[in-house]
């Protein structure tokens, strides 16, 4: 694998590359920041977005099982990979996923918690009204953007929201979500049935919700037999004395197909 990075290096070297404008490049430092502590600052070379991230990719996959470095190595990674700036295709963007899945499921220690709480103390979310555009500022750059239109939403503050803020709020946040807001919303994996087993009459409903709507149920139940497939262990079977072990043993629960 370091004959690939250094096959990028070298070559990225040979062209003499200068930051003119005519073509995007990024700063990289040929031996990572970290390992500077072992001698003289390292020199940069320039690299497209793509050769950065290639670069990255190596260094993560070199140092994945190093008991210093691993983590150093996949934050850099990660921050090639979710810049915004690079376009990935889906085989480099699941490669990616699998491998910074280390380094998100690792166990935080309390020192680890207690600074990521401070680093977004004090922090203020507003709202861009016109293009419902949300972004963390300070407590203290607040007031610059209330006096330029965006709308506080911090619950923080004890100010209740108007209808037209939680309207605007409840759009922008669904914009992630497929379908429609609210009772139009659509499941992500489709449209859900409940099927009498004994009549085969079907209720259709966009999600789980909207399904429990319908019939006046609990929506725990159609949630809990729609998800069965991913419990990590099989459920226990519903109690004979709960009022719904009848209804679950003539109806099935399912997305449609």
């Amino acid at each position: 694998m370091l004959k690939s990075y250094f096959a990028i290096i070298r070559t990225a070297l040979s062209e003499d590359r200068q930051k003119d404008g005519s073509i995007y490049y990024e700063a990289h430092h040929i031996v990572p920041e970290c390992l500077e502590q072992f001698g003289k600052k390292s020199m940069t070379v320039l690299l497209t977005a793509r050769e950065h991230y290639r670069v990255h990719k190596i260094l993560a996959d070199i140092f994945r099982d190093h008991p210093l470095y691993s983590n150093k190595m996949l934050w850099a990674f990660h921050r090639m990979t979710y810049s915004g700036d690079l376009e990935l295709s889906e085989e480099e963007y699941a490669s990616a996923r699998e491998a910074l899945m280390k380094l998100w499921k690792r166990k935080k220690s309390k020192e680890h918690k207690h600074n990521i709480g401070k680093a977004h103390q004090g922090k203020k979310w507003v709202l861009n009204p016109t293009t419902n555009e949300f972004i963390q500022t300070t407590k203290d750059e607040l007031e610059g953007y209330l006096s330029n239109g965006w709308i506080n939403t911090n619950k923080t503050l004890g100010t209740k929201r108007s209808e037209e803020t939680r309207k605007k709020y409840s759009i922008s946040a669904s914009k992630s979500k497929i379908g429609k807001v609210g009772e139009e919303s659509r499941a992500t994996k489709g449209t859900v049935i409940c099927e009498n087993i004994l009549t085969g009459e079907k209720v259709e409903a966009g999600s789980a919700l909207q399904l429990a709507h319908k019939m006046g149920m609990n929506c725990n139940i159609f949630h809990e037999e729609l998800n069965r497939a991913n419990y990590s262990r099989e459920a226990k079977p519903r109690s004979k004395r709960s009022k719904y072990y009848e209804f679950l043993q003539t109806h099935n629960i399912y997305y449609k197909q």
